[in-house]
This record gives structure tokens, sequence and C-alpha cells, in this order.
């Protein structure tokens, strides 16, 4: 589904009315409602899988905009359109979250694999040169991974991770200890151009 965020904003709330505004629905109704709730869950499912950041992060902050008015209307299906919303919103969130966060362990796994590769054709000479040299093989040497094969910037990553860490649904949760890896490893994400310049 393509994205625009005045007709997902428009298409959205009017979805939302029609859900909370029917009293007596006759079967074909039923339909219509479960084609609907299947095509929002594939628009949702399409912001939370965008690469434009900027394009994600206007839906959000649109969607929070009108959840926010939404929630103000003193009424029950106001409320229950707001926490609807709100609830979808973090879904949004928790999808968008953990596709940042698997690009990034591939990243890394990536970037690994090519420091792996540099060790490996080393020999005593090369070795003697990329020490005296300090240059990005240097880095690499020594752990560390070009900020550029990151997918996203550090923040983008770091938030992705923080969100995950505060929905973990389980104690103690192994996944836990992997996002918290994951955060540190960022800081061995350099940029290799600034110390070859």
């Amino acid at each position: 589904m393509e994205c625009g965020v005045a007709y997902e904003e428009e298409s959205l709330m009017s979805f939302l009315t029609k859900i909370f505004s029917k009293k007596d629905k006759r079967e074909e109704d039923d339909e219509k409602e479960k084609r609907r709730i299947q095509e929002l869950i594939q628009f949702l499912e399409s912001i939370a899988e965008t690469n434009d950041t900027q394009e994600y992060q206007r839906y959000v902050e649109g969607m929070a905009h009108w959840m926010t008015k939404i929630e103000q209307i003193d009424s029950a299906r106001a409320k229950g359109i707001a926490e609807y919303g709100n609830a979808q919103l973090e879904y949004i969130k928790l999808k968008r979250s953990e596709k940042i966060v698997n690009e990034y362990g591939q990243a890394i796994t990536e970037a690994s694999e090519q420091n792996k590769r540099l060790v490996e054709n080393l020999n005593a000479d090369s070795m003697k040169k990329i020490l005296q040299e300090k240059g990005a093989d240097y880095y690499r040497l020594m752990g560390k991974f070009d900020i550029h094969s990151l997918p996203y910037s550090k923040e983008i990553i770091a938030d992705a991770i923080e969100f995950l860490l505060q929905h973990s649904q389980y104690e103690p949760d192994p996944y836990v200890g992997t996002l918290q890896r994951g955060l540190m490893y960022l800081d061995d994400f350099i940029d290799f151009s600034a110390i070859e310049s």
C-alpha cells in the first residue's frame, strides 16, 4: 500500500469512526468490517516497513496528534477510538523497532565478516604497516566497524533498541541481553572516512 499522510489520516479516522459507530450490524457489514480491518493491518505493517524514516515519523506524529484530539472528547465512543488508535500506534512502533534492530543485526554480521576477511589476508609485513599507519584497517583490527555500514543513524537504532527493551514481555528475557549488547556495539561503529582523510 502506498503511503500518503493526508490520505492515511483521513481514511484511518473514517475507518475508526465506522467501527465504533455501528449499532445494528448486518452480516454484509461484518464482512466489510473484516475486510477493512485486514486492509488496516496491511496498511499499518506497510508503515512500519517503510524505509523512508521521515515518512514514518510524519505518520506517527500525525496519528498521535489525532489520538490526542480524540482523547479530549468526552464520550465512550471517542475513548474507544482513542484506545484502539493508540494500540495501533504502539503496534506500528513495535514493528518498526523490530525491523530496525533486525537490519542493525545484519549490519553487525556483515561488518564482522569484513573485518574477519581483513585479518585472514594479513601477513607480518602488512600487519606491521597497518599498525604503524593507524588508518581504517587498524581500527578494523581493533574490532571497530565503519559507521556507513549502519542501515540507520546511531540515534534511530538506539531509540529502537530502547523501545524494545521497554516493551520486553518476559522476565528474565534472553532477548534483553542481546538488545543491551547491541546498544553497546553501537559505540564500535566509527567514521573511517574521518580517520583516513
